[in-house]
């Protein structure tokens, strides 16, 4: 009896609502990749998408439904070994930014 009854339209409604929330959460992470490579001076945008791509794929971000109709925000934490790969990436990043000239 407590159960709610979802709606097509309200399923529908909610899928779009994840799908612009994923793009904007993209984004929003290009976004951040982007403006740490200028900042350390590295033009090199496929060094960016690469460590961009291990990031998402080392959190596994997902938009979860919950009873009631809210969506959770869940990601994995990544093991030891995974974020030291990570961590070695964004130096990368940084090093190859002050090998063109950075400041």
């Amino acid at each position: 009896m407590g159960h709610r009854i979802v709606r097509k339209c309200d399923v529908a409604s909610l899928a779009a609502a994840n799908d612009r929330l994923a793009h904007a959460g993209s984004t929003f992470l290009q976004a951040a990749f982007d403006l740490l490579g200028e900042l350390a001076g590295n033009r090199e945008a496929d060094k960016r998408q690469a460590i961009r791509d291990k990031v998402r794929a080392a959190f596994d971000v997902k938009i979860v439904p919950e009873d009631g109709g809210r969506r959770r925000l869940s990601l994995a934490m990544p093991s030891r070994d995974a974020l030291a790969a990570l961590a070695r990436g964004f130096a990368g990043l940084l090093v190859a930014g002050r090998g063109e000239g950075g400041r």
